[in-house]
């Protein structure tokens, strides 16, 4: 499928996102990745959500994707790790969070229901509400280009130094 983009607009890429964006990403294609191959998640994944202190996080990430990898979100649509660009499916994953964040549970809710059924949107939209809130409390969010966070009431947005030097 396609990505539809406004005119004038570019594909968003990794360093897009903000740190919490980018650990979400990244956790869901080693996840996606081992899924395929009938594998386990790689534990540097479960290190990297316990040293920014997102344990809990890192639980209900893999409970979303082990929900949404189907039909529209198919977990040969996500990229490679270490990818800079993101698939078109990635795209399709990430404006889901960011519509939950920034746009609220029933606008979320109508953009997923184009892929979903009723009752799944609905537990679908309960545990990205439910993630995001955990990446919150910590101080985490997903938004990209530095858009102001309307779910915490603040403008700053933690841009991973580090993904951008190794990448």
């Amino acid at each position: 499928m396609q990505n539809q983009r406004l005119p004038g607009t570019r594909r968003p890429r990794f360093h897009d996102y903000c740190m919490g964006g980018q650990l979400v990403l990244w956790a869901s294609r080693h996840w996606m990745q081992a899924y395929r191959r009938g594998r386990t998640v790689p534990p540097c994944v479960w290190q990297g959500f316990s040293v920014a202190g997102l344990v809990d996080v890192y639980g209900e990430l893999f409970a979303l994707l082990s929900i949404v990898a189907f039909r529209e979100i198919p977990p040969k649509g996500f990229g490679r790790p270490d990818s800079l660009a993101l698939t078109n499916v990635e795209v399709r994953f990430m404006e889901m969070l960011h519509a939950a964040e920034h746009i609220g549970k029933g606008p979320a809710a109508d953009k997923i229901s184009s892929i979903a059924s009723p009752s799944m949107t609905r537990a679908i939209v309960a545990k990205i509400c439910y993630l995001l809130e955990l990446l919150h409390r910590e101080g985490h969010m997903i938004p990209k280009d530095g858009q102001r966070d309307h779910a915490v009431g603040s403008n700053t947005c933690q841009f991973n130094q580090l993904a951008e030097t190794y990448h």
